[in-house]
């Protein structure tokens, strides 16, 4: 009898226990689907909200607007109409040093902006307590009304315009998008969007359009690309979204209807990192870039600055890199204005500024001007 009783109450022990690993696993089960739509709906508030990526708007029907830079095509990306132009053996200039005068003066890479007529401020809340997340605030004073705009993000830009205000949060190092807010001078919200991560530069306005650049901080291992973006500024529909090649983009300069940029590439397989000039034409949508060496440095760049000019004739482009064990490459390159290699040399100052003249290059705190003189043929 003891055996048979033993055995009984092993028997409702494991009974006990199977019907706990059940309950524990249908709960474990529920818990799951619970945080799969927990999480679904933090995704759609994130990357969706009552907003359109911007990559996946209308991309035509802008002849309308602003027509010395775009036409009523399909928009192309570079990506797909890669043209390296061949390097040059021959060349009609050559770059000579001349002092450079004391009195000259840099713009700003930021010239597409306008006086605000109200007042903006920007306030960064890092770890929200009951969200764990960062946020900023714009707080907009209109005579004696004050009102609040918060998105997500780590740091936050404004700029002022005739059709309102655009303000925009992000997230420097690109790995989480952007939010953009367009309001009208009556403090109402006109449209928003999310873009591409970077921090926002604001580049060229004309006609209501506004061209405008995120530029990603890019800390290796990530390689995130740059992106510009034409915006139509009252409706919010974009009239072109670029993807750019390269790292660390340079300012861009938009003349006679094309973006000229500069950035850099490494390439680990051969250690070694290569400086493009960029030019994208806005009508045709045909791509084009050169590319040259870096020197001195390897694959594993730490730090990076460049900056291009240009006119009818040159293109201008000065970087500065330097590599992970203290190595720099500090040069000017100059090309005709259809890409053509003239020339490239050594500067003395890193090119925080610089600016292209008729036939001559400033570059803030160097003592030289570099001038684009013909050679004899």
């Amino acid at each position: 009898m003891g055996g048979a009783e033993e055995s009984f109450v092993s028997d409702g022990n494991m009974a006990r226990v199977r019907e706990e690993v059940r309950v524990r696993i249908l709960k474990l089960f529920l818990c799951i689907i619970f945080a799969l739509m927990v999480l679904g709906i933090f995704t759609n508030e994130l990357f969706d909200i009552n907003n359109t990526d911007l990559r996946n708007l209308n991309k035509t029907n802008t002849s309308e607007i602003l027509p010395s830079l775009l036409d009523n095509t399909t928009n192309v990306y570079p990506s797909e109409t890669n043209n390296v132009i061949p390097n040059e053996t021959k060349t009609k200039y050559k770059i000579v040093t001349v002092p450079a005068p004391k009195n000259i003066t840099f713009e700003e890479d930021e010239k597409a902006s306008f006086t605000c007529p109200v007042k903006v401020e920007v306030f960064e809340w890092f770890w929200e307590t009951h969200t764990s997340l960062n946020n900023v605030t714009f707080t907009i004073h209109k005579g004696r009304e004050i009102v609040n705009f918060t998105l997500r993000g780590v740091d936050g830009k404004y700029a002022c315009f005739p059709e309102g205000i655009f303000i925009i949060s992000y997230y420097p190092d690109g790995l989480v998008r952007s939010r953009v807010l367009f309001l009208d001078y009556n403090l109402s919200v006109r449209w928003e969007r999310i873009v591409e991560g970077g921090i926002p530069f604001f580049e060229y306005y004309e006609g209501g359009v506004l061209i405008f650049s995120n530029r990603p901080t890019n800390v290796d291992p990530y390689n995130i690309p740059p992106t510009i973006y034409g915006v139509n500024l009252s409706s919010g529909e974009v009239l072109f979204y670029l993807e750019l090649m390269g790292k660390a983009i340079s300012n861009l300069k938009i003349f006679d209807g094309r973006v000229y940029y500069a950035s850099y590439r490494p390439v680990s397989s051969e250690q070694k990192t290569y400086v493009y000039v960029s030019v994208y034409d806005l009508k045709s949508r045909e791509y084009k870039f050169k590319q040259v060496q870096a020197e001195k440095v390897d694959h594993y760049i730490l730090g990076a600055d460049l900056k291009v000019d240009v006119n009818g004739r040159f293109v201008a482009l000065a970087h500065y890199l330097s590599d992970w064990v203290g190595r720099s490459d500090l040069r000017l390159c100059v090309f005709t204005s259809d890409l053509k290699l003239i020339g490239c040399r050594k500067i003395s100052a890193t090119p925080w500024h610089m600016k292209l003249e008729n036939n001559t290059i400033y570059i803030e705190g160097d003592p030289n001007a570099y001038k684009i003189v013909k050679t004899e043929e």
